[in-house]
């Protein structure tokens, strides 16, 4: 199912009008039209707000995988960003905060548990280096301590 179609099910479902929608996300009533007729498509931060305003998250309301070579085709030339994503949530797991990725459009973000917002490869490459380097840094501490 596609983006503007997960909206406006969501919409109607929940029982809100595009003004209500709107409203509720601090959008107006005619972009939400628009998105939900597939004449505009929101941004990360706007789709976060609608995600919360129908109180889901906003990777449900992503299109759905198209066709697996897409994926296939992102996982082989970005197969180091896959590793790299993976390495950092180990890292970060305990805060709360996972990192994901949208195959179809190379979106890279954070969940936390109090927002979700777009990063890019580099942000993700130096948030890694951060993590390695506290956690060497945090065992010279222990190491040191313990002579």
């Amino acid at each position: 199912m596609k983006q503007n179609e997960k909206i406006r099910q969501l919409r109607v479902k929940q029982g809100f009008t595009q003004k209500e929608l709107g409203e509720r996300s601090g959008i107006g009533e005619s972009t939400i039209r628009k998105y939900e007729l597939g004449q505009r498509n929101p941004k990360l931060e706007t789709l976060n707000k609608i995600a919360s305003a129908l109180g889901v998250s906003a990777s449900s309301l992503l299109d759905d995988k198209e066709n697996s070579f897409s994926e296939t085709m992102y996982k082989r030339n970005f197969n180091s960003t896959l590793s790299l994503i993976e390495e950092v949530n180990l890292k970060i797991s305990s805060t709360g905060s996972i990192v994901k990725e949208i195959i179809e459009e190379g979106y890279l973000w954070i969940d936390t548990p109090d927002s979700s917002f777009e990063i890019t490869q580099k942000e993700l490459e130096e948030l890694n280096e951060k993590l390695e380097s506290y956690a060497k840094f945090a065992i010279n501490e222990l190491e040191q301590k313990h002579k």
